[in-house]
Formats: C-alpha cells, sequence, structure tokens
C-alpha cells in the first residue's frame, strides 16, 4: 500500500503515524489503529491530543517499568546462579583432578611397593637369624636387633602404601552416620587414656532416616578413625574434641570432626590430602591420602579448614542412603 507523502509506518503492525513538517510531532491516532493511513496534512493539535490519554500513557509505562523490573531481577538471579554452577565446577573439576593424581601415584606406589616387599622380607628373615646366632656377642646382637626392627618399620610403611594404592570397590550397606563416627571414637580411645580430652557430641538430624547413609562400615571406620586419630594427636595433653552430625546439600549427610589443637599453616593446607606428606615426627603421612580414596570411593567429600582461634574441622559429606543416583550407581 502507497501512504501519503509525509506519513510514516512504525510499530510493524499497520499502526501509522503523523509527522508535520516543522515541529516534528509525531502522532499515534485512533484511525491508524484500525488499518486507515493519517496524511500528513490532517496531523494537527487535536489529532496528538487525541491519540492517548494521560491515563492510558502513565498506565502504559508502569507497565513497562513493571515488566523491565522483572526483567532485571530474572538476569540478576540467573547471573548469580551461572556463578554458584560455576564455581561449583571449578570445585567438582580440582576434586576429580585430584582424585586422577592419586590414582596415579597409588598405582606407581604399589609397583615399587611389591618390588621392595620381597627383600625387605629376606632382610628381616637373616637378621632374626643373626639375632638368634649372637648371643655370645651381645654388641653384635644388638645390631642385628636394631636391623631386624627397622625393617618391620619399613614393612609397616609398605603395608600403607599398598592400601594406598589398592582400588577401593565398598560393599555398601545402610548404616547410622552417628554410630559410625562412634565406632570411629571408640577404636581410638586408647589414645585418650590418661589425658584431659573432653570429647562432645553435637548430632543436629533426630530422625535415623535423616542420618542413614550408604558406606562401607569396615571402609568408613578406617577412614574416619584416621581423622578421628589425627585429631586427638593435634590436641595433644588436654582439649576438646567435637563431633557432629547434620545435613548437607540435597541427599547428603555430614560428618564433622574438629579439634583444639595448633591448626594447618597456610603453605600445608593444599598438602594436607597428598600422600607422604605429614607434619608429625613419625609416621607415612598416607592416613589422610588413604581417607581421601576410601570417601572419594564411596561418591563423597572430604574438606579440611581452620576454625576460630585454633583447630582444625574436617567436613566429610556421605550419600543419604535414599539418594536414588547412589543406589543406581552400588
Amino acid at each position: 500500500m502507497i501512504l501519503p507523502s509525509g506519513t510514516k509506518t512504525i510499530l510493524g503492525s499497520g499502526v501509522k503515524a503523523a509527522r508535520t513538517g516543522t515541529a516534528g510531532v509525531v502522532a499515534v491516532d485512533a484511525a491508524a489503529l484500525l488499518g486507515s493511513e493519517v496524511p500528513a496534512s490532517t496531523a494537527d493539535d487535536s489529532a496528538v491530543r487525541a491519540a492517548i490519554s494521560p491515563e492510558e500513557l502513565a498506565e502504559l509505562m508502569t507497565t513497562f517499568n513493571g515488566v523491565a523490573e522483572q526483567l532485571q531481577s530474572t538476569h540478576c538471579t540467573l547471573t548469580a546462579e551461572v556463578a554458584r554452577l560455576q564455581e561449583e565446577l571449578r570445585e567438582k573439576n580440582e576434586q576429580l583432578q585430584r582424585s586422577r593424581e592419586l590414582a596415579a601415584l597409588g598405582q606407581m606406589a604399589a609397583g615399587i611397593a611389591h618390588e621392595i616387599r620381597n627383600p625387605l622380607g629376606s632382610i628381616r628373615l637373616y637378621a632374626s637369624m643373626l639375632f638368634h646366632d649372637l648371643v655370645d656377642r651381645p654388641e653384635n646382637q644388638r645390631m642385628a636387633g636394631k636391623i631386624e626392627r627397622a625393617t618391620v618399620d619399613m614393612d609397616a610403611i609398605v603395608r600403607d602404601v599398598l592400601a594406598f594404592a589398592r582400588r577401593n570397590e565398598p560393599v555398601l550397606v545402610e548404616m547410622d552416620a552417628e554410630v559410625l563416627l562412634r565406632q570411629a571414637v571408640d577404636s581410638c580411645v586408647s589414645l585418650l587414656h590418661g589425658k584431659a580430652i573432653e570429647v562432645e557430641w553435637k548430632v543436629a538430624l533426630e530422625e535415623e532416616t535423616a542420618r542413614l547413609a550408604l558406606v562401607d562400615a569396615g571402609l568408613m571406620n578406617q577412614a574416619l578413625g584416621n581423622v578421628v586419630r589425627n585429631g586427638l594427636e593435634a590436641i595433644g595433653e588436654s582439649g576438646r574434641l567435637e563431633l557432629g552430625i547434620k545435613g548437607g546439600c540435597a541427599g547428603e549427610v555430614v560428618l564433622t570432626i574438629t579439634d583444639s589443637g595448633q591448626g594447618l599453616n597456610a603453605g600445608n593446607a593444599e598438602k594436607i590430602f597428598n600422600p607422604f606428606f605429614t607434619t608429625k615426627a613419625s609416621g607415612t603421612g598416607l592416613g589422610l591420602a588413604i581417607t581421601h580414596r576410601i570417601i572419594d570411593a564411596h561418591g563423597g567429600r572430604i574438606s579440611m579448614a581452620n576454625v576460630g582461634e585454633g583447630g582444625v574441622c574436617v567436613e566429610i559429606g556421605l550419600r543419604l542412603a535414599g539418594d536414588p543416583m547412589m543406589k543406581d550407581e552400588s
């Protein structure tokens, strides 16, 4: 359709606007809304006033502003959600990378341990025979005894390396997370004898079904026992060990072990789960590395951080027995 000179189509829906040649005023006419053309020569002041009332314009602007605010709010929400998911993805990728590195290191360590174990057994046997043959030479016998004890210590290290390298395939059963944690504490009760260490419990989940986790009882007792033992050793002669059970993300129950020790140095926080890393005077440095692998095998998570003026909180997240994803994996 050819429009008269000076007539312009706007809004792309047949709505026509008339523009005056001098004042540059654009008007929307009711006739234009019905599909008629409005010649520029008829677009006078009365046509401009008749286009839309102030009340209608105010209502239109209010609606527009409301929609704009909703869009802005939705945009902010989506931006925050994207940022959260990106951070969660980064953390998962870091955990996956650590698990792969530990698995590769475990395979290498297992090969070395197997190569060492056979000659080590021979050395131990010969040292024991030599010890019994040197009864008439006490000084030499003491030296043979030291060799035998050293081989026993080295064999313990080899066993720890093999335990770290072993592929964990949990046989999952339903267990109360509180029972698991109490069993781990019971396995370390000898470390409490003769010491002024207070053990405090904080169980935030009253319903047993909210505490039921799918775990391999033996492996999990080993993992939790390592963490509890580390906490008690960090406390020393006196202090407090706090054990807790609480809810976590959907389908998760969280166990916490908090000690009142000296805490972690900034440089050690990132290396604490690395194999052979330890701040103790003795030990292989494999306890927490083994714990990390066991938790990984359960599809869980473990983290460690300083708390308050001193001490460390270890947080372990385990999948609930009612989690369908965990059941499919098992």
